[in-house]
């Protein structure tokens, strides 16, 4: 069972991940409007309802993140990750 619960950290945090791809126009504000990594994070979790992870993951993304290569990577890496989860909860 620890590998659903795995599954289900990189699925929060790839949701996290693509939901910042798609809106980068908002991280970037928050970034450029942040006193430092702290207060950034503070942020995106008040604003956005991110939780810590969740935050961290967004905090740590770098500019080739957002190119649509990587884009369309992430959400390929996330939809199989649902997949195997609906997967195993249809076998159990």
């Amino acid at each position: 069972m620890k590998t659903n619960s795995n599954n289900n950290g990189r699925i929060s945090i790839l949701e996290a991940v693509v939901w910042a791809q798609e809106h980068h126009n908002q991280v970037m504000y928050l970034a450029d409007t942040s006193h430092n990594i702290d207060d950034y994070m503070k942020k995106l979790k008040e604003k956005y309802c991110f939780n810590r992870e969740q935050a961290q993951a967004i905090v740590n993304m770098q500019s080739r993140e957002f190119t649509i290569q990587n884009k369309e990577e992430t959400k390929k890496e996330l939809q199989e990750l649902l997949n195997k989860q609906l997967w195993i909860q249809v076998k159990l």
